[in-house]
């Protein structure tokens, strides 16, 4: 068995427990994370020297670990902070069968901030230097980053919270308080991290997003009358909207309009929310689940080396989960609240998936319609089949007619600036509008 001992912070001295220390008196081999921890014994082993030879951090845990374990069954390994929240001892977990955690005193892992400040451990947000340089911070809680031992792992983790944090937010380095643009590596250290009001972010996330959503709807005169029907067609528009911008290729563009569609979807959420039945994170859970389902080449056992294979899985898992018996009940699915151009493609392509395909003779069906002959119909069925002949040669009726629509529009402006007689006249010859790859 090998033994991770937790240790307190760096500058504890009295941060393991009596049974570690016991454990420490009876073991052969002593590893210590390093020498520069309050309760480190002279002469025992560190890892200063693999920290120091290490390429990255992730190279100094896995070398840590071989490390460790090559010295042998009743090996002890004196963690910095609690012996739970530890890099080295996570990925000792992870890679050897046999180890027990002594978990160090709960004070010795609170940094010396928050033990000025009167914050117990169990109010704060605690997380490892170089696990905080992962994540996406969350500044509505109070937060300890510690183990920051390294010059470089504190500016990299200072310039992120610039990214954050107003830079004269008031934070503590141990039980100094400074500014956060004023904040300099002296030595071995703790981060205390304030919680932010939601005026002083520099970023927001989905739950802050959620959170100011539920303020209008309490304070806002227009915001509290709103429901799911007095506003389900401005997520049509926005979708639209974020549309163009894709087309446009305005990156800027987008992130507003993937904004205004994200709020939509924010209203809804609250607004089911306030049955009292409804959890703000069930929409992500539920879509969550949905990807990781249909995903089971990823998430599971299944395989699926090609983009058709995964399209057939998909497919297949959907009829399952909708109960979709037939072709028809397949077709029915596809939302009849589509524009029509766009689910006419989307059946006639699902159809032909399907082995239905439509026949017809569309020069015929021309000649009905300028003889008057059934024209709504036949109207119907000549744009069927130009949906089935769009699909077959691999051009989407629905963006093609939007391209055309503009082109038309751009051809009657250059006529117009160009005192071109046709316009005024009232005709345009579909074969002077100009499309995109001509």
């Amino acid at each position: 068995m090998i033994t991770v001992i937790g240790g307190g912070s760096i500058d504890e001295k009295d941060g393991m427990t009596v049974r570690g220390e016991k454990i420490i008196e009876n073991a052969k081999t002593v590893i210590y994370q390093s020498t520069r921890q309050g309760c480190y014994k002279q002469g025992a082993l560190s890892l200063d020297k693999i920290f120091e030879a290490a390429e990255d951090f992730d190279n100094f845990v896995k070398t840590a670990v071989n490390f460790i374990v090559s010295k042998g069954e009743g090996t002890v390994f004196v963690a910095i902070g609690d012996g739970v929240n530890n890099n080295v001892s996570m990925e000792l977990c992870r890679e050897h069968d046999n180890v027990e955690i002594i978990e160090g005193h709960i004070s010795g892992c609170v940094s010396a901030a928050a033990r000025v400040l009167g914050r117990s451990f169990d109010s704060l947000c605690y997380i490892n230097g170089y696990d905080y340089m992962k994540i996406q911070p969350e500044t509505d809680k109070e937060t300890v980053i510690y183990q920051i031992d390294d010059k470089l792992l504190f500016w990299d983790i200072k310039s992120k919270l610039l990214d954050y944090y107003p830079e004269n937010t008031r934070i503590f380095i141990d039980k100094t308080a400074v500014l956060l643009k004023d904040a300099n590596y002296i030595s071995s250290c703790d981060i205390f991290l304030p919680k932010l009001d939601i005026l002083e972010k520099k970023r927001y996330s989905y739950r802050d997003l959620m959170f100011i959503v539920r303020e209008l709807r309490k304070k806002c005169p227009w915001d509290k009358e709103q429901t799911h029907e007095s506003i389900r067609t401005n997520l049509i528009e926005e979708c639209y909207e974020l549309y163009e911008a894709i087309d446009e290729g305005d990156s800027n563009m987008m992130l507003e309009e993937m904004g205004d569609v994200l709020l939509q979807i924010c209203l809804h959420n609250v607004f089911e929310c306030e049955h009292g039945d409804v959890y703000e994170d069930d929409v992500t859970t539920i879509i969550s689940q949905k990807l990781i389902r249909r995903h089971p080449h990823v998430y599971g056992q299944a395989v699926a080396n090609t983009k058709g294979e995964v399209k057939a899985g998909w497919d297949e898992i959907k009829r399952q989960e909708y109960s979709l018996k037939s072709k028809s009940d397949e077709l029915k699915h596809i939302s009849m609240y589509l524009p029509a151009l766009m689910r006419a493609y989307k059946v006639v392509k699902k159809a032909e998936k399907q082995g239905i395909e439509l026949s017809g003779d569309i020069v015929k069906i021309i000649e009905d319609i300028k003889q008057g002959k059934d024209v709504e119909n036949n109207s119907c069925r000549m744009l069927l089949l130009m949906v089935q002949l769009c699909l077959r040669i691999g051009i989407h009726p629905y963006i093609s007619m939007n391209d055309g629509v503009s082109a038309f529009i751009n051809t009657v402006e250059n006529m117009e600036n160009t005192g071109n007689n046709s316009v005024v006249s009232g005709i345009v010859d579909v074969s002077s509008v100009c499309f995109k790859n001509e």
